[in-house]
């Protein structure tokens, strides 16, 4: 009924709602439930996500050598819709650690080879394509968990993390599915691939910077995610939050979790539309200064969420960070499938930066806010980010090197053969 791609879009979009579901639920049970503070969200935010970057990093050395890596996919789905959900099973702090951290090796093993499927595409347009329509499927995803977090959390504060099992639980149908990837490639896929060789190389060189960049970008989607919802529970508690301004005559009183629901969709639907345009334009490939316009940006916003009060202000803010994470997501993940001999090895190490991105935005800024105040972290973002573009930068010009090196290598065992 529906062509594989379709399948596949469909299951992106179920896992990541269930992911999202689960993690945006997670700092409020957190407070409410265990009756931690930003300090215990941000460090069991970092462990859940510490796992997931060491799983991603680990098995890129050993997934890549699959016959099919969809068997993957369905073992990482499928465990992550059973281990997850029981962390809630009991209020208990080390038991929800343990279940939840556990829990997140099994996406590391989902999301690189869903990756590698749909970038088995040889044409390069036609692959950016089918990534960007890839992308906006799990991004819809996390835009819609967040509205289903805001509806069952004030029922129940269990339904958000039942959600998870089973809409993790329908991914895995979709994705057993799935046809091997060989069978979605072109006959003359080599004969593509050779003629496209240039932008191969040249995404291998900017390979490393965006990685770099890829980190960065998560490590401050992932510290509104697990710390600035603190900061919203904070101004709700003093009564300083407000829609535009402070005494404009329109208080806020509805539960924090209501409100900090509003900027995770915001910073999901940014993301997602970040990854529409990007799938369908080429201005921004290979070209290091849209990376480091956008994290710059970002790196504003920070800023000033350190001081405002705002919900309109947060919003604008929230979404120019929703768009700094896509396009280093969209730049990561276009260049690791470049190559098809080490597209899946390269898009797990492309999950790996993204957890290790959310690991620092948890736990960097959960401890930052603990020991310095919670928009202390924040107002000195701009520091952070301008040391990372400068390491992006550097690794940029390194990877240019290592593929001029890599072309000399090799002309003097292709003369020879000649």
């Amino acid at each position: 009924m529906f062509k594989p791609h379709h399948r596949q879009f469909g299951a992106a979009f179920l896992f990541d709602f269930a992911m999202v579901c689960g993690l945006t639920a997670s700092p409020f049970y957190i407070f409410n439930v265990l009756e931690g503070g930003a300090g215990m969200s941000g460090v069991i935010t970092g462990l859940q996500w510490a796992l997931y970057a060491a799983a991603s990093i680990v098995s890129a050395r050993y997934v890549g050598r699959l016959s099919n890596g969809l068997v993957m996919g369905i073992i990482g789905g499928l465990g992550f819709a059973i281990v997850f959900p029981l962390g809630v099973a009991l209020p208990n702090p080390y038991f929800y650690v343990a279940l939840t951290t556990i829990g997140m090796v099994f996406p590391a093993l989902y999301w690189p080879a869903m990756q590698s499927w749909v970038g088995a595409e040889p044409d390069p347009a036609t692959r950016t394509r089918r990534l960007a329509l890839y992308n906006v499927s799990w991004t819809m995803g996390l835009t819609c968990a967040p509205f289903a977090t805001w509806v069952l959390s004030p029922i129940d504060y269990r339904l958000p993390f039942l959600a998870t099992a089973l809409a993790a639980g329908g991914a895995v149908a979709l994705v057993a599915g799935l046809p091997h990837e060989s069978r979605m490639t072109a006959a003359d896929a080599d004969d593509t691939r050779t003629a496209n060789i240039g932008h191969t190389k040249r995404s291998e060189a900017c390979l490393y910077s965006a990685w770099f960049s890829l980190v960065l970008g998560s490590t401050l989607f992932n510290a509104v995610t697990a710390v600035f919802s603190f900061r919203m529970e904070e101004l709700a508690d003093a009564g300083a939050l407000c829609l535009v301004k402070a005494g404009d005559g329109t208080p806020l009183t509805a539960a924090p979790v209501v409100y900090f629901s509003v900027l995770a969709i915001i910073m999901n639907a940014t993301r997602a539309g970040t990854s529409l345009i990007m799938g369908h334009t080429h201005a921004w490939q290979h070209r290091f200064w849209v990376l480091l316009m956008f994290q710059a940006a970002a790196a504003a916003a920070f800023w000033v969420l350190s001081f405002t009060t705002s919900l309109v202000v947060m919003t604008l803010c929230c979404a120019v960070v929703g768009t700094a994470a896509g396009v280093c997501f969209f730049a990561s993940q276009a260049y690791s499938v470049a190559n098809p001999v080490k597209k899946h090895q390269r898009v797990s190490i492309h999950e790996g930066m993204v957890g290790l991105g959310s690991l620092l935005g948890a736990v960097g800024f959960g401890l930052l806010a603990e020991w310095r105040g919670t928009p202390w972290p924040f107002a000195n973002t701009p520091v952070f980010v301008a040391l990372g573009l400068i390491l992006e930068a550097a690794l940029l010009r390194m990877g240019y090197r290592i593929v001029r090196q890599n072309i000399l290598a090799r002309k003097p065992a292709q003369d020879a053969a000649g």
